[in-house]
């Protein structure tokens, strides 16, 4: 990882705080070195890499809406034409009777 220390000078710090800063200094409660003090820190450069971490969980799908489906004529199923939860088309024979 590449590092960069970067020193941040008051002139960085919000407008408010400077402000009240000066008032302290001006004051006397602070000595005038404290409100241009220095800090050092860390800084560090973004790096694009791929998702390393996968979380697998168990779960099921449930449907959205749920439709019965009722006989209007008495007879046997001789044939399904498609699976349980297969992709169907408007008009697409799902049974012989």
């Amino acid at each position: 990882m590449n590092r960069v220390h970067k020193t941040v000078r008051s002139t960085d710090v919000p407008v408010k705080k400077s402000l009240v800063a000066l008032h302290l200094v001006a004051a006397g409660f602070l000595p005038a070195a404290s409100a241009f003090a220095q800090t050092t820190v860390e800084v560090v450069r973004v790096v694009s890499k791929p998702v390393e971490r996968q979380v697998k969980l168990p779960g099921e799908f449930k449907p959205f809406m749920e439709v019965p489906i009722f006989a209007k004529v008495s007879g046997f199923v001789r044939q399904v034409n498609v699976d349980r939860g297969s992709a169907v088309k408007k008009g697409q024979l799902l049974a012989t009777l």
